[in-house]
């Protein structure tokens, strides 16, 4: 384990790739040892956690969530629903309430992925105009298809009249998941 550490802690290009090791092999208590590494190397800390399955990892991974990088926030998520469990669900609960729209989506995303409909409803609210930019708009709308929201239909066929060729764009490919070909 000594030997592990010393190679991790030393400035190697291959740490990412010892840390997604770690994971995959590691022993449950290897948690905190890869969490360290969070601000250094978040992409692989949050495959990591993924793959090592453990609860413990959770708080780490809820903070990857809300990372300014897109690749790092997708990969927490989906650690997160390899994880599974009430704690995941009540800790992306909060996550929904979150100021950055884009985090709120991705929750929203997740929950619904462990079959929890509760982020829905916030899903179906970034669809719309009110959402902070195209993009959290266009996410919000690749989501919803994605979870085969029946109810979210109309939100999609609204979207084939928009103004935005984005969005009409993601609307197609969210009725895929629904629609019929009489929708489009």
């Amino acid at each position: 384990a000594k030997e592990i550490s010393e190679l991790a802690e030393s400035d190697t290009a291959y740490r990412p790739q010892l840390l997604v090791i770690l994971g995959k092999i590691g022993h449950p208590r290897y948690v905190y040892f890869i969490s360290k590494f969070a601000d250094r190397e978040p992409l692989a800390v949050a495959k990591a956690l993924g793959d090592i399955k453990q609860p413990s990892g959770i708080p780490f991974l809820s903070r990857l969530l809300e990372s300014s990088s897109e690749s790092v926030r997708w990969t927490a998520s989906q650690s997160l629903i390899q994880i599974k469990g009430d704690q995941v669900v009540e800790t992306l609960k909060l996550k929904i309430r979150h100021p950055n729209q884009g985090v709120s989506a991705l929750a929203a995303r997740t929950l619904g992925v462990l079959g929890v409909r509760d982020g829905l409803p916030v899903l179906r609210n970034l669809s719309s105009e009110r959402a902070e930019s195209l993009r959290t708009r266009c996410l919000a709308i690749a989501y919803l298809g994605q979870l085969k929201d029946l109810e979210s239909r109309t939100v999609f066929i609204a979207g084939l009249q928009d103004r935005s060729l984005v969005i009409r764009a993601y609307s197609i490919y969210a009725l895929g998941f629904v629609g019929e070909t009489s929708d489009v």
